[in-house]
């Protein structure tokens, strides 16, 4: 798998799960949120 597809999987999945993380109800997994958004 090149590299650019990689980083174009890793942004797909990761920029939904922040969104998803920011939006749960849990203080727990807020917190992870701009953890996993600056990641991706």
């Amino acid at each position: 798998m090149p590299i650019d597809q990689f980083v174009q999987t890793a942004i797909a999945l990761m920029g939904p799960t922040a969104i998803w993380l920011s939006q749960s109800r849990s203080q727990r997994f807020q917190r992870w949120a701009c953890i996993v958004g600056l990641i991706s």
